[in-house]
């Protein structure tokens, strides 16, 4: 997972995400709890939707 912040965007909102949520879940507590962001969005399962979408195999 990679995450880039811009300065002063506190009010946009920030939707992030990885295979399965689990490294996402330790982005979401910095960015939300830590640093301030309110507007920010966990995308649960983003793997498996993508693979479900695309009629892939995961």
């Amino acid at each position: 997972m990679g995450v880039r912040i811009k300065q002063n965007v506190q009010h946009e909102e920030i939707i992030i995400y990885c295979g399965v949520g689990g490294y996402t879940s330790t982005g979401y507590f910095v960015i939300h709890s830590l640093l301030g962001y309110r507007n920010v969005k966990f995308y649960d399962g983003s793997a498996q939707a993508w693979v479900l979408e695309h009629d892939m195999e995961l």
